[in-house]
């Protein structure tokens, strides 16, 4: 039976379907807010009190932590690829 698991990213709140969870949905809220604080991220299950919403907010968390970092570090090889493209057309055109 599927559980409905409310999760609160920043302002963002996603009902995620254990049975057909829509990831993209919890990626999106990620990159919306991407300074969110972790201490205020909640997970509720609502339908199941056995349910483990620490352990699941904690795997939401770590897996936030990690995309964050990864899209800051594309983001500054980006900017020093788009610099370097810059300084060469610069000294072309000279």
């Amino acid at each position: 039976m599927a559980k409905i698991i409310k999760i609160k990213i920043g302002t963002k709140t996603i009902n995620f379907d254990s049975d057909t969870p829509d990831f993209a949905e919890l990626v999106n809220a990620i990159i919306e807010n991407q300074d969110f604080d972790y201490d205020q991220t909640l997970v509720e299950c609502e339908e199941d009190d056995d349910f483990d919403t620490d352990t699941f907010k904690d795997a939401v968390i770590s897996t936030a932590t990690s995309m964050i970092n990864d899209l800051k570090i594309d983001k500054k090889a980006f900017d020093e690829r788009i610099k370097a493209i810059k300084e060469k057309t610069k000294k072309d055109e000279n």
